[in-house]
């Protein structure tokens, strides 16, 4: 909806069998429906770019060269941005209690981008504000932190305080940490 509010987001829990692990996933395979838009955008820059080059050489004038570049310019930029939020954007993080891990993998298929931390090393959940520049809303960073400043990011949550803090005490609630 145009103009409309924007619903908060936060991590969304996934049902397991395991009593001893959870996994929470921000955005995931949902996101792909993006690469419909975001590949025509990228290759129709491209395209433009690669005709500007090769007509530059022709009898263009110049008006038509700047519009043509700037057009390929555009449509590269919005087509590669689209693609990063579909492809690298996705969040799944995993809680093992059994084992002691957590561990998060962004992104999808063949972009993974790993991480994992010990839940020994850390002694609270914390909500942590996100100071936003070029944007009037407000962002909250949810991690893991411990002793000697060890810090380890496990969600973020948009727009909404109480949304942060539900999702918080969700996760320190299944850990048996305090919330911060």
């Amino acid at each position: 909806m145009c103009g409309g509010d924007e619903v908060p987001e936060r991590p969304t829990r996934k049902d397991s069998d395991d009593p001893d692990c959870v996994l929470f996933v921000t955005g995931g395979y949902s996101r792909l429906f993006l690469c419909v838009f975001g590949l025509p955008f990228t290759f129709g820059g491209l395209l433009a770019l690669v005709t500007t080059v090769r007509e530059f050489q022709g009898s263009l004038v110049t008006a038509g060269v700047v519009s043509l570049l700037a057009l390929g310019i555009a449509h590269t930029s919005v087509g590669c941005g689209i693609l990063w939020v579909a492809f690298c954007s996705s969040e799944w993080i995993r809680f093992d209690r059994l084992h002691g891990l957590v561990t998060k993998r962004t992104g999808i298929r063949g972009l993974h981008r790993f991480s994992k931390a010990s839940l020994s090393d850390f002694s609270e959940v914390s909500i942590l504000p996100v100071a936003n520049k070029w944007q009037s809303r407000d962002d909250f960073d949810i991690a893991l932190t411990g002793p000697d400043y060890k810090h380890f990011p496990i969600g973020r949550v948009t727009l909404s305080y109480g949304l942060a803090r539900e999702f918080g005490q969700e996760v320190a609630t299944f850990l048996g940490l305090p919330l911060h």
